[in-house]
């Protein structure tokens, strides 16, 4: 194609990576990375995107080819590689191990640092990306060059995956390699792009954001006046929504957050709740609410990716010394922090007319929990009809072992995992590649798998997948159990807790996010425990009961060292270990990061969770 990059596939080759033996890394096969630019024209070229690509280990009859998306915004997708489904592991010694399973095995996998000044990538002169739009943009220039390159993958199967904030590049991302007129030059018209997959995404704010409460007071989280004061927060985001235009981010719908974490500050040892997991607490003062020490490696991945031998090992330009590598970019996340672009899931009617699409949660996660994407999927119509609530809830089994539930319908498919979190490779790795390798229907030689979800989409001939039958068992059922697991509180034993449940109207008048109008509308009071509380005595009262805590919480823990700030959703405002503002795609941005798709201001932090002892930080998550 005209101004295709001159580089060939030779130049991408891997062929070392500095402490991984010889015998490991054979055992990869060949792997590919570099610096691909992001427009069509390569003579016009200013950004790259970094790119590291591993080859199918078992290839399928018919080649899956997954581009791997972090979130933040500005969070690099090495997490997806070194944390979560990729092979890599790095160590404290500066060594690397390998992985058993993961998404690598039966389908090559493009783990890509996007937008640009992410991870190794490069804006150039152009500069960032400031809407989701030049976003989009920008990766169909990479997906040119990148196939210009790998000319024999034109036609596999393929599929964009990613978590947390990558909830908003993949839609969007999608809607534009999909609406590429075929008269267009280049290959993007040519490829055959079969589904979507992402995991614990933040796609809608406005049931997102309303979700927080029912899952905290479900969970144990979330009480008293912390419970009254959330409650506050929470109508004054709805009153926002309703009166603002739907944007990604709200800030005042962050303080519902802030409040929970809050009430964890406030127990008995004062360690902050990881908002990913919330089976967890920070081990130290410092770890900032999981962002800074969850999950494991993360630190040392900095570490690796920092070395100038490895950015030589992966084809990055460097200058011959150790040059400090940053999971999530400040300045990608202010570019595009105040993004009035909106919200993607307004997108998925049309997409879902195209594609199918998979979206995947682990129930431990806080910070985008499945309560509020279940209620954003109950609210949107697409093909013809409005949500899944006929469609029947389908144990997951894998090994004989309940993994979860899934539910579909004309296209969509929703997977509950059982005790995982934010990011549930982590937590299950194997769970979590036989759900890939079902969806996108992959034979792998040992995990054998059946199909997982209508990939179907109503009144197009020839439009349903063909996908090996079943060998594991598949159970109907209304209503999944969920497994009863165990919390350890802070300072406190172990103890049963309350499994979630699957019907929030079995456990009492709390509200699901949805039910809020109608509280609005009837003055009903919403109680849990020693809480009640009347939505209908109106914003005034609400606004002076919610500065008076405030007050009182300011006082209570300004008497320890610096105050940390509250969790900014999508990270506005923090700041990286080298001052600069950051994002990350939960929460990476903070000190190691947001971890993708939700990001934790510092200066919220210092203020409303006066975490001990932190030092510098760039990592945030929200992934």
């Amino acid at each position: 194609m005209q101004g295709a990059t001159s580089k060939t596939k030779a130049d991408f080759v891997v062929k070392s990576l500095p402490g991984l033996d010889a015998k490991a890394f054979e055992s990869l096969g060949t792997m590919h990375a570099g610096l691909m630019p992001t427009v069509q024209d390569a003579s016009t070229a200013d950004g790259t995107l970094f790119f590291w690509m591993l080859n199918a280990r078992s290839p399928q009859k018919q080649p899956k080819l997954v581009f791997w998306l972090n979130g933040g915004p500005g969070c690099s997708s090495m997490d997806g590689l070194m944390l979560e489904n990729g092979p890599l592991i790095p160590m404290k010694d500066g060594t690397m191990q390998l992985r058993e399973t993961g998404w690598w095995l039966d389908a090559t996998v493009v783990y890509v640092d996007q937008p640009v000044g992410t991870g190794y990538s490069s804006p150039g002169k152009s500069g960032y990306a400031h809407s989701l739009a030049q976003v989009a943009d920008m990766f169909y220039g990479f997906v040119e060059q990148y196939f210009a390159v790998f000319e024999d993958l034109v036609g596999a199967d393929v599929y964009i995956a990613g978590e947390s904030y990558a909830g908003q590049y993949i839609p969007y991302i999608a809607h534009k390699l999909l609406n590429v007129p075929s008269s267009a030059k280049g290959v993007t018209p040519k490829l055959k792009i079969q589904g979507l997959l992402i995991g614990n995404g933040w796609m809608d704010p406005k049931r997102q954001y309303m979700s927080f409460i029912p899952y905290a007071v479900e969970n144990n989280l979330l009480s008293g006046s912390f419970l009254s004061e959330a409650k506050g927060y929470e109508f004054q985001c709805s009153t926002n929504f309703d009166q603002n235009t739907e944007r990604i981010k709200m800030s005042h719908c962050d303080a519902i957050m802030n409040t929970v974490l809050y009430q964890s500050k406030s127990m008995e040892n004062q360690n902050c709740l990881n908002m990913y997991d919330i089976r967890l607490y920070d081990e130290h003062p410092e770890d900032g609410c999981g962002l800074l020490a969850w999950p494991p490696h993360v630190q040392e991945m900095k570490a690796y990716l920092s070395r100038a031998e490895v950015q030589t090992a992966v084809n990055v330009p460097n200058t011959g010394s150790n040059t400090a590598w940053e999971e999530c970019d400040g300045s990608v996340h202010s570019a595009l922090g105040a993004v009035g672009d909106p919200p993607s899931y307004t997108l998925f009617p049309s997409l879902l007319e195209r594609v199918p699409i998979l979206l995947f949660n682990g129930d431990k996660d806080l910070i985008c929990n499945w309560y509020g994407i279940r209620d954003m999927v109950d609210n949107l119509q697409w093909n013809g009809a409005q949500g899944m609530r006929d469609s029947k809830k389908e144990n997951w089994y894998l090994n004989n072992e309940l993994q979860g539930w899934y539910q579909s319908a004309r296209n969509l498919t929703f997977v509950l995992k059982y005790n995982a979190s934010h990011m549930m490779p982590v937590d299950a790795p194997e769970a979590s590649t036989d759900m890939l390798n079902r969806f996108i229907g992959a034979v792998d030689p040992v995990i054998k798998a059946g199909t997982l979800g209508d990939v179907s989409v109503p009144g197009k001939e020839g439009a349903e997948k063909q996908v090996p039958p079943a060998s594991v068992s598949i159970v109907s059922s209304d209503l999944p159990p969920a497994p009863i697991v165990t919390h350890k509180p802070p300072g406190g034993a172990i103890v049963p807790q309350r499994p979630v449940t699957y019907t929030v109207a079995e456990v009492g008048p709390v509200p699901v996010a949805g039910d809020f109008d109608e509280i609005i509308d009837t003055g009903n009071s919403i109680e849990s425990g020693e809480d009640s509380v009347s939505y209908g005595r109106g914003v005034v009262f609400l606004f002076l009961v919610a500065a008076s805590l405030g007050l009182c919480y300011f006082c209570m823990f300004s008497k320890t060292r610096g105050r940390r700030s509250a969790w900014n959703f999508f990270g506005n405002g923090a700041k990286n270990r080298q001052g600069s503002t950051a994002g990350h795609d939960w929460m990476e941005l903070e000190a190691t990061g947001d971890e993708e798709g939700t990001a934790i201001d510092d200066d919220e932090l210092d203020e409303m969770l006066e975490l001990e002892a932190a030092g510098p930080s760039s990592r945030k998550r929200i992934q």
